[in-house]
């Protein structure tokens, strides 16, 4: 199945260091992983538990504490869901930022803490 970019995805070719097919294989995994998801969400994202089941079978995270602060680091409006901008955004960071764009976009709060991976 062919999924168009979109728009608010493309900035990212120059903001962060990804390439245009690092975006577009994004977008097609996040896809991917909304149908496959248990809890559906009219396929508009991931929930909590989805994007914990991601973290867990892809990076290793076993820590549920850790896997729920990630969730709410890329849940930038807080809708309990990870949608498709939120996705690329932030795994365009975590995977290719700079340690200092990865403090900048984890915003965290005195009482959150994240290790930044480097």
């Amino acid at each position: 199945m062919e999924y168009s970019l979109s728009l608010s995805c493309t900035y990212l070719y120059f903001y962060f260091t990804v390439k245009k097919s690092e975006v577009e294989c994004l977008v097609r995994l996040f896809h991917s992983l909304v149908e496959r998801a248990n809890v559906r969400l009219n396929n508009l994202g991931l929930d909590r538990n989805a994007f914990g089941a991601i973290l867990h079978s892809v990076f290793g995270m076993t820590d549920d504490m850790l896997m729920n602060r990630v969730f709410f680091v890329f849940d930038k409006d807080h809708d309990n869901c990870i949608n498709v901008k939120e996705w690329v955004k932030g795994l365009s960071v975590f995977l290719r930022g700079t340690f200092e764009e990865k403090l900048k976009y984890c915003e965290l709060q005195k009482s959150c803490f994240i290790t930044v991976f480097s």
